[in-house]
């Protein structure tokens, strides 16, 4: 007569160990990336480069990259009424034209007229 194989055999036991200590391995190298991951870094240089210098005001950088968009967008401003005080003048002079001709003509204004703050000699 054969012999049965119970369910708790040596194999199934041997088994369980295996798999309890993969499980085992699996969750300390887990926890040694995480610990790696979350640890302070040391800094490793090996080219001798040195460390980025921040900018010590950062709040003057900011104010003037306002100022250069406010500047632009009155500029821009300055610009737009311009072209809306000549557009009828052109359309009325040179009639059949495209809206891009037009543009490139009030362009071509714009950079000669005294009207441009680019064009005005500061004092």
């Amino acid at each position: 007569m054969p012999k049965k194989m119970s369910v708790y055999s040596k194999a199934e036991a041997a088994r369980a160990r295996k798999c309890a200590t993969e499980a085992d391995r699996k969750e300390l190298e887990a926890r040694e990336k995480e610990e790696q991951y979350f640890s302070p870094k040391q800094k490793r240089s090996s080219t001798g480069a040195k460390p980025r210098v921040r900018n010590p005001k950062p709040r003057l950088a900011v104010l003037s990259l306002v100022r250069s968009i406010s500047c632009i967008s009155w500029y821009y401003q300055c610009t737009s009424a311009f072209e809306g005080a000549e557009l009828p003048k052109l359309k009325e002079e040179k009639p059949g034209l495209t809206h891009t001709q037009y543009k490139d003509m009030i362009w071509k204004l714009w950079k000669k007229s005294p009207g441009n703050p680019l064009n005005q000699q500061s004092l």
